[in-house]
């Protein structure tokens, strides 16, 4: 992990070279907005097979890049251009592009998602464009509206740098649904071990828990709560979003769950008596970074 850590960081820095505005998805992953970069640097297209040859040439290492006038367009071109490959997909191509294909390969649909579709006849981008955007909403809510938008390549989400980030989250969506409140805090708990070590990474306190459940109708609620004193540990995450969750009738099994942290802050008053929690998060940081999530992990975290 540390030789990949090492690697990523000069993998980030060649993309500094060309843009300031890059967010990271993971160690080996992100979104670049190039659009102010154009006069110096040349194309999007260009710029990518600058930075693709700066990667080979200095860390002898191959990497997929799609160019696309979104996010969502961008990271589809780069799936389908692996391992090594550049796919340039433009405003005028999307619809031809995103018509043949499966409606999984759009953002949002899961195995369950797909079979609701396929309920109607829908099986592909185009049998989805079919349908019109009120009967989406309708059925499906928010959703719907997405996967609408999707279908005809259009995304409006901007890329958003470290600098820029006013909350961190983690969610997931199940294989199968779950009813189980003890298995759904199960899952609660790796998330906000997650989102507390991305806060405890970033130097950053919280001060509000936003608890995100999606049912197996596609039907989804938030619930937030704020704290007088900001936080950053696992712990406290963990406590509210469970409270939260139990808050909820949960009348019927659960396809998504997430939690997520905002009102960051970067100071908090410093109280009498610190509790050693912190500490334990520390070192359940370290491990991590070092043996991934398999070296060490809560009890609570456990079926």
């Amino acid at each position: 992990m540390p030789r990949y850590k090492m690697v990523s960081t000069q993998v980030f820095a060649i993309f500094g070279r060309y843009t300031p505005y890059v967010e990271g998805l993971s160690i080996d992953e992100a979104f670049l907005d190039v659009t102010s970069s154009q006069r110096l640097y040349g194309s999007g297209e260009t710029i990518a097979r600058r930075i693709k040859d700066d990667i080979r040439n200095e860390l002898a290492l191959t990497c997929s890049v799609g160019v696309a006038p979104n996010k969502f367009l961008a990271k589809l071109a780069s799936s389908k251009s692996k391992p090594d490959g550049l796919l340039v997909i433009t405003a005028d191509e999307a619809s031809d592009f995103l018509g043949p294909l499966p409606v999984r390969e759009l953002g949002g649909v899961g195995e369950r998602g797909e079979q609701e579709l396929a309920r109607y006849g829908i099986a592909t981008v185009s049998d989805l464009r079919a349908w019109p955007a009120e009967w989406l909403a309708d059925r499906f809510g928010k959703w719907g509206m997405l996967i609408h938008d999707l279908a005809r390549g259009i995304d409006d989400d901007p890329v958003v740098t470290d600098e820029e980030c006013k909350s961190y989250g983690s969610e997931s969506t199940f294989d199968s649904d779950v009813g189980d409140i003890d298995s759904l805090c199960s899952c609660l708990a790796t998330h906000s071990q997650r989102v507390g070590k991305r806060l405890r990474a970033g130097g950053k306190l919280a001060r509000t828990v936003t608890l995100k459940v999606k049912f197996a109708d596609f039907d989804q609620i938030t619930r937030a709560r704020s704290v007088s004193q900001p936080f950053d540990g696992d712990d406290t995450i963990y406590s509210i979003a469970c409270e939260l969750l139990r808050e909820i009738r949960l009348r019927m099994a659960v396809r998504l769950i997430g939690v997520s942290v905002s009102g960051l802050t970067e100071c908090r008053q410093l109280s009498l008596f610190e509790s050693p929690r912190g500490k334990l998060d520390q070192v359940l940081d370290s491990i991590t970074d070092r043996f991934g999530r398999k070296g060490v992990s809560r009890g609570r975290e456990l079926e």
